[in-house]
């Protein structure tokens, strides 16, 4: 079952923790942090599964958002594939995960990578390849919760989650959490 809502305020859809794949409120979400001008990124074609997320662990249950934060954590129990279409609208190169991931790869997020391949297609060229979470909406759809993985080769890594919340019509980063670095 997926449940789907409409903000008209601002004209976007979101959908339920318990629904699937990226919505038009995602992308919008996705085009604030990474959709800059001057950012150097390229995405990866699957989605930030919750077992590839860092800092959502008991120590996040204190946070005041840590329903938002277990809303993000249950709507991302799978990778998504995300289409070349969708991905598209971002303006940002598009990677095929299999490109990147080691022939044998491993359940460890440190090893399933191949950082050489990441470090000669788009650290050496001063890019980031990234692979985002789906975004999680609080009930009124004005905060935000995501995490994000990037990388430009080994020892050049990295990921963090981030609290947003819409002010005047933008998504205005307001919190970070789970922040780690190679």
């Amino acid at each position: 079952m997926i449940a789907l809502a409409v903000f008209p305020a601002w004209g976007l859809a979101y959908q339920s923790a318990t629904s699937v794949g990226p919505t038009s409120a995602d992308l919008d979400v996705w085009k604030a942090i990474f959709g800059q001008p001057g950012r150097k990124y390229a995405i990866l074609n699957n989605t930030l599964p919750s077992s590839r997320i860092r800092g959502t662990s008991a120590d996040l249950k204190e946070r005041s958002d840590a329903e938002l934060l277990e809303t993000m954590v249950r709507r991302n129990e799978v990778s998504v594939a995300l289409s070349p279409q969708l991905l598209a609208t971002l303006n940002l190169p598009i990677v095929d995960i299999q490109s990147i991931r080691k022939a044998t790869a491993s359940a460890d997020l440190a090893r399933e990578f191949d950082y050489d391949a990441i470090r000669t297609q788009f650290g050496q060229k001063g890019r980031k390849v990234i692979r985002v979470s789906l975004p999680a909406f609080s009930a009124d759809g004005n905060r935000v919760a995501l995490c994000y993985w990037w990388c430009g080769g080994f020892e050049d890594a990295g990921g963090e989650g981030l609290i947003l919340q819409r002010e005047q019509g933008r998504w205005v980063t307001i919190a970070g959490f789970g922040v780690w670095i190679t």
